[in-house]
């Protein structure tokens, strides 16, 4: 796949994050052996398991 193509089964998201906050937590993901964007993606689909287990109606 060309460099900045995305598989046709994921999607881009914009955030906009304070600088201090991207560095902080740029050495959280780092410190898991993660990049940023890797680190949130594990934030989010960690989330949603956690969400899709509990007995919140969906």
């Amino acid at each position: 796949m060309p460099q900045g193509k995305i598989s046709d089964k994921n999607t881009r998201i914009s955030i906009v994050i304070p600088k201090d906050l991207k560095l902080e937590a740029d050495k959280i993901a780092n410190t898991d052996g993660r990049s940023l964007g890797g680190w949130i993606r594990k934030l989010i689909s960690d989330a949603v398991s956690e969400y899709n287990k509990s007995d919140t109606p969906q």
